[in-house]
């Protein structure tokens, strides 16, 4: 009797040893756009997430704040994506300053992870115009003129090349 009960518990003990290491572990955030501390130029339309485990519905989410503190976003599991680790949502980001991304995430295990990011955005620098320039087009009858000129070059050289043979 006794043998067997220890065999019982080697087996469970073995079984939760080998266990899959997703079923026991927690969803981390493994990237987003805007990812952590970017710098942009244009406000972003939207906040994406992405885990490295699935995630559940009730609590996973996020809120974006201005730099004075008001909500100018918020977003929800994407329930599109099949994996459901994607977190993603709208924001109406307008102005220059540092934005702040404040989310939780709730895993299929029931473990609930949080954290923030902030990214900042900078004002368009209106004193610096664009100096990129497009080559110029050329006149046409230039055009018409170099071509006659190589041509009349190569009529040359092959004259030039009959006399000396």
């Amino acid at each position: 009797m006794r043998s067997t009960r220890l065999a019982i518990g080697t087996t469970i003990a073995l079984a939760v040893a080998v266990m899959p290491g997703a079923a026991m572990a927690h969803a981390e955030l493994s990237s987003s756009s805007p990812a952590a501390d970017d710098t942009l130029t244009v406000p972003p339309a939207a906040v994406r997430l992405v885990f490295d485990g699935e995630l559940t519905p009730g609590g996973t989410g996020f809120t974006v704040t201005d730099p004075d503190g008001g909500v100018v976003g918020e977003g929800a599991l994407d329930l599109t994506v099949a994996e459901r680790n994607e977190v993603q949502g709208d924001i109406a980001a307008d102005g220059p300053g540092t934005y702040t991304v404040t989310w939780t995430a709730v895993a299929a295990d029931g473990h609930e992870e949080r954290g923030d990011f902030s990214f900042t955005v900078t004002a368009a620098d209106a004193e610096s115009p664009n100096t990129a320039t497009m080559p110029p087009d050329g006149d046409p009858l230039a055009r018409l003129g170099s071509i006659l000129l190589v041509v009349a070059a190569a009529t040359g050289v092959r004259r030039g090349l009959r006399r000396v043979t």
